[in-house]
């Protein structure tokens, strides 16, 4: 089973809001619509293995790497999240919980600051925000 936010967890009083059902769409127009775009309307892993393939060589990295790290980096930011929530602290700015989980990710692969600067890991955290239409 993949790591992430499994939605059965959360109590069913908070998914109710954003449950759309026939029946209660008949009854009142929706106020918004809310959908998943990280893997369902988007081809995340097909956008972010490219851009850590541009980034610098780094000797502990091989390119086999690359796929692992932005699995990695995905399921790292979902257990963020779902921390946060269950341990009630406020949400962030996604950008910051994506620098956070990528530092540390490099960090234990041994991919120091020096080797890849604050410059290519924002690039990186920014290309969650540029990816490819499925």
């Amino acid at each position: 089973m993949r790591r992430g936010i499994d939605q059965n967890s959360f109590p069913e009083s908070q998914l109710a809001p954003i449950i759309c059902t026939k029946r209660n769409i008949a009854k009142e127009q929706p106020k918004a619509l809310i959908f998943d775009l990280m893997g369902t309307c988007c081809d995340w892993h097909s956008s972010i293995v490219p851009a850590i393939a541009s980034c610098p060589t780094a000797p502990s990295l091989s390119s086999e790497d690359y796929s692992n790290l932005a699995i990695d980096w995905r399921e790292g930011f979902f257990e963020e999240i779902h921390h946060r929530f269950q341990t009630g602290e406020p949400a962030e700015d996604i950008d910051v919980t994506h620098r956070r989980v990528l530092d540390r990710l490099l960090q234990e692969r041994g991919v120091d600051s020096q080797t890849w600067d604050d410059e290519v890991r924002d690039k990186l955290v920014q290309q969650w925000h540029n990816q490819i239409g499925i």
